[in-house]
């Protein structure tokens, strides 16, 4: 309940819940009236001190008070921190916002100032402070500064996103393109054909006579397979012969598989690439285009902003203009990837949906690395025996 003091009292600085809200929380039940308080007491602890004029004879001491802060202590260190490695006074860091100056804003500051930013707590707070803001700290008097930019949350993130895109766009073109080209290599690298057909004629041979001989094709998992059938010297495995089939063939049809190791090498990278995370990111970039669209759409219809100060409309306007047509090619590169890869996957009879591309792409490189290996020993072993 309102009351008024008998004497001038320290505040307590809190953030008040509106009337209106009242009647929706716990506050609606838990009131101040018939609370009573030792007011003498109260008083006496957290009365405002009045300095008694000083006597004529007495020398005046003039009080020294330190700086009115309003922050958590912990959030104050923090922000002092990074305000301190910032090394641009408040009015030139508001500048450069308002200008969209990334030269002055690069990356990192930008990233910083989203930490910085004063919360919706902290601004009702400070907006409730009636005292002398000249006495406030200097995270309160930043955090004041930072106020006077028109939406500055999705500012920054908009700055953000800015700084972030060539790099983002590369990156995304990169991997799609590498996941692409395995697509291709797949269908058309004869070392490929060949491979899969000796396994094909190797497997039928020793499943002869039995249920599982006679097959038109098999899953592609049995590849890193084929260095675990170890053959009657308990030593060398089925991987092994096939690379000796491939290595005595000399000019033969068999020799082709010796090119599998370059042919295959795209395989290592996109192993390592998550389609969902490739795909995400491309999704994330048309998520931030359209907060960016909002933000534009908001600053220029605000009179909050001074169309005339305010750069953001200006220059980002452009910038999602070229954003629209580089996520456009993008969005049109994971479909055509895509599809090229979901005709890959049933082409050998796997579930483009259940084996991603770093699934099929990551069995093609494991073969081919043990391939490689099994090369290696054998030539190993023919100096070995050459020697003997």
């Amino acid at each position: 309940a309102a009351v008024t003091p008998r004497v001038k009292m320290k505040n307590l600085f809190w953030q008040k819940i509106p009337d209106a809200k009242v009647g929706r929380t716990v506050w609606k039940e838990l009131t101040d009236d018939g609370i009573e308080l030792p007011i003498d007491a109260l008083e006496d602890a957290f009365g405002a001190k009045v300095s008694a004029a000083p006597a004529a004879a007495e020398k005046v001491k003039v009080e020294r008070k330190g700086p009115v802060m309003l922050c958590d202590p912990k959030r104050q260190q923090n922000v002092g921190i990074a305000l301190a490695r910032f090394r641009m006074p408040n009015d030139a860091i508001v500048a450069a916002l308002l200008a969209v100056d990334t030269k002055l804003l690069p990356g990192e500051k930008v990233a910083s100032l989203i930490n910085m930013q004063p919360t919706k707590e902290e601004e009702a707070m400070l907006g409730d402070y009636e005292g002398d803001k000249a006495q406030l700290g200097k995270v309160e008097k930043f955090f004041l500064a930072l106020m006077r930019v028109p939406r500055l949350g999705g500012r920054l993130t908009a700055m953000q996103f800015k700084l972030r895109f060539s790099d983002q766009v590369e990156v995304a073109h990169t991997n799609l393109t590498a996941i692409a080209k395995c697509c291709e290599v797949m269908g058309t690298a004869e070392s490929v054909k060949t491979a899969l057909q000796y396994v094909l004629a190797v497997g039928n041979y020793l499943n002869g006579g039995t249920a599982r001989g006679g097959a038109y094709g098999y899953k592609l998992d049995v590849l890193t397979k084929l260095a675990n059938l170890k053959a009657a010297d308990n030593k060398t495995s089925l991987l092994h012969f096939l690379a000796r089939v491939a290595k005595d063939a000399k000019a033969g049809p068999a020799s082709k598989m010796l090119r599998l190791i370059d042919d295959l090498a795209p395989m290592e990278v996109a192993k390592n690439l998550s389609w969902g995370d490739v795909t995400s990111g491309v999704g994330a970039l048309r998520a931030q285009l359209g907060a960016l669209n909002h933000e534009i759409e908001m600053l220029a219809a605000s009179e909050e902003a001074d169309q005339d100060v305010d750069q953001f409309c200006p220059k980002m306007g452009p910038f999602a203009a070229s954003a629209e047509s580089k996520i456009s090619e993008l969005e049109a590169l994971v479909a055509s990837t895509s599809d090229e890869y979901a005709a890959l996957a049933k082409g050998f009879s796997e579930d483009p949906k259940s084996t991603p591309p770093e699934g099929f792409f990551g069995v093609i490189s494991e073969f081919a690395s043990q391939f490689k290996t099994c090369l290696a020993e054998n030539e190993a072993l023919r100096i070995k025996e050459a020697k003997a």
